[in-house]
């Protein structure tokens, strides 16, 4: 079983960087962000691994790590569980409100743990044995910005600068006539 690899890139693509070696296959993976000004962290990252301990034993575990604020390294990695052979996590995994909650590939049910509280991995709810899960939460609230009003008065794209008060506007790679705007 091949080993994984966890990394990061810029939103153009550039940039790419290994953030996590893992010790095993990935399959599920799931990101928090940080909204909290005073934490300094860009949020919490989950991962759930197989690797193969032995010849004939898999070792199925779930992983998170804090990162780092402009989220290209770990600040702290730590195990939250591993997962008895009669489990089988699926590729379903999301964070909500703190807790990461996870699907099970063969029984019709989700998990759910608080990495930050140590909370147990309890039973959620029944399923119909899916393999993926949403959550969906309010929206924190807007920020303004030049690019609130409007779409910021651009054709395509409006970007928000660092400022917020500035924009910049940008064009689609299949327009080849527009130019970018300040």
């Amino acid at each position: 079983m091949p080993n994984g690899t966890i990394q990061v890139a810029s939103m153009n693509g550039q940039n790419e960087k290994q953030l996590i070696q893992l010790d095993g296959e990935p399959l599920a993976l799931s990101l928090s962000p940080s909204y909290d000004n005073t934490d300094n962290s860009a949020g919490r990252l989950c991962w759930i691994q197989r690797s193969i301990t032995n010849m004939f034993a898999l070792a199925t575990e779930m992983h998170c790590a804090r990162l780092s604020t402009d989220g290209r390294q770990i600040l702290m990695k730590e195990r939250l569980r591993q997962f008895n052979p009669t489990e089988e996590p699926s590729w379903g995994m999301v964070h909500h409100r703190g807790t990461v909650l996870w699907t099970d590939a063969s029984r019709p049910v989700f998990y759910s743990a608080n990495p930050a509280r140590r909370v147990h991995v309890r039973l959620v709810c029944c399923s119909n044995r899916f393999q993926a899960i949403a959550a969906l939460a309010k929206c924190n609230p807007a920020m303004s910005n030049a690019c609130g009003y409007s779409n910021g008065r651009c054709r395509y794209f409006c970007l928000p600068n660092e400022d917020h008060r500035s924009r910049t506007c940008v064009c689609p790679d299949s327009e080849v006539g527009c130019h970018k705007e300040v």
